[in-house]
């Protein structure tokens, strides 16, 4: 694909909404004679109004030219391509990498040509090349534009600013081959087709229907870290139907694609609608606001994922189910990397969650004194607005907390509600063919 350069009348990107520390490393890296642009999601992020999550920086200096620039304040990661992370103060990183090339395959040479197995796999990528060809092999066009602090241009090797403007997720080159290069990709065109709310090409959505078994050859640490990010994306609703709709869900996470199954089987007796798990996620989506803390929001968020599973196992059901449930959580846990402190909070708060359901104990003050009550409590309003319980029996606890609260002196409050109780829409009517291309991946914005 031809460059198509828009000089700096032509683009809305201007350096005051750039990180200052970000146009530090530009400008240093620049001056020391080397071509530097700002590049990926931040210049995506700009163009489309929004504020950047991060600044990433590429350029024709080698790692060990970057290492040489910024000294002390440098330091070289990782081993399938190698990276140079610029810190300012203790919290702030500044990724710096070196244009790279598509790897060459007949050479074994680790640190100047990358390594792919027999599935297409790269697993080595110390490939460095030009900006053109840094381009060419990266993820999707609408993260292939660069900024350039030279002239503040917007350089556009790949259609990016054509497919940004038409709203679409477009993979660079054949979507089968670049899926089985990095599978993890899948994920990623799944995340960004639902945050960004866009709507997905045919031949990518394609690819990954095509191609969910390859998510077997990615890292399990990046998988796990890909999931977690759709669920705090404040759209995990839609993420998970794509996942669905494709046939990833049932690769990466089977135990709740093998839930949905068995919902839509009519084989959980308290999700007879078959939406449960769609409510849960359109929940979090509204509650995650509400959490400041990054780690917090995560731990609720896979907290929520697995509240399906828990009560398949039979966490309102009278009887004694604590093996099943803890089997379910530890399923979970280990498909997901729970540490072991999360694995034994959530247990604490379902087991709270369970009194709640049931009817409390004896001693409900007690209960409410617990310290999970108010994490319980979120849930349990979750589970009412999926109409799992009844609403009136949540009316009764929110009196019940309220008073609790006031009497300790108005310490907390009550988790608050995304309005009345009501019966969400259904998000499932049947279980969908991973082979078509779905509506649902195909809608527009």
């Amino acid at each position: 694909m031809q460059l198509k350069v828009y000089k700096r009348a032509e683009h809305p990107i201007s350096r005051k909404n750039i990180d200052p520390d970000a146009l530090k490393v530009l400008y240093r890296l620049y001056r020391a004679g080397h071509t530097a642009y700002l590049v990926g999601g931040g210049v995506r992020d700009m163009l489309l109004g929004r504020t950047p999550k991060d600044f990433d920086v590429a350029t024709s200096a080698r790692p060990s030219q970057i290492k040489k620039i910024f000294k002390r304040g440098c330091h070289l990661v990782g081993r399938r391509f190698r990276l140079a992370h610029v810190r300012f103060g203790r919290d702030k990183i500044i990724e710096v990498s070196t244009f790279r090339r598509e790897p060459d395959t007949e050479s074994g040479a680790l640190e100047t040509d990358g390594s792919v197995n027999d599935d297409g796999y790269i697993y080595s990528d110390n490939t460095f090349g030009t900006p053109e060809q840094d381009a060419l092999r990266r993820d999707f066009t609408i993260n292939s534009m660069f900024y350039n602090i030279g002239d503040f241009s917007l350089q556009d090797y790949c259609g990016g600013l054509r497919d940004l403007n038409d709203r679409v997720i477009r993979t660079i080159g054949d979507p089968q081959v670049r899926f089985r290069e990095d599978p993890v990709r899948m994920i990623r065109a799944v995340k960004f087709c639902a945050r960004l709310d866009f709507r997905m090409d045919a031949e990518t959505w394609r690819g990954i229907c095509d191609n969910c078994s390859a998510i077997a050859n990615a890292s399990t640490a990046r998988v796990q870290e890909e999931i977690r990010r759709l669920l705090e994306s404040r759209c995990a609703l839609r993420s998970f139907e794509l996942l669905d709709a494709s046939g990833l869900l049932a690769e990466l996470i089977p135990e709740i694609d093998a839930y949905l199954e068995h919902s839509f089987e009519q084989q959980v007796p308290e999700d007879v609608s078959c939406r449960l798990l769609w409510s849960l996620l359109e929940s979090l989506d509204a509650k995650l606001d509400s959490i400041e803390d990054r780690e917090q929001r995560r731990d609720f968020a896979l907290e929520v994922l697995t509240l399906p599973l828990v009560i398949e196992a039979g966490l309102l059901r009278s009887g004694e189910h604590s093996e099943a449930i803890r089997e379910a959580v530890n399923t979970m846990g280990n498909r997901l990397g729970f540490s072991k402190g999360l694995r034994a909070e959530l247990l604490q708060t379902y087991a709270v969650l369970g009194h709640i359901c049931k009817g409390g104990s004896r001693n409900e003050n007690q209960l409410m004194g617990k310290a999970l009550f108010a994490r319980a409590f979120t849930l349990y309003t979750m589970l009412a607005d999926a109409g799992t319980v009844a609403g009136d029996a949540l009316e009764k606890w929110q009196q019940k907390w309220e008073t609790y609260l006031s009497k300790q002196g108005g310490l907390g409050k009550p988790s608050s509600r995304q309005g009345a109780v009501k019966r969400c829409r259904s998000r499932r009517t049947g279980r969908r063919k991973s082979s078509e291309v779905s509506d649902v991946a195909r809608r527009g914005a």
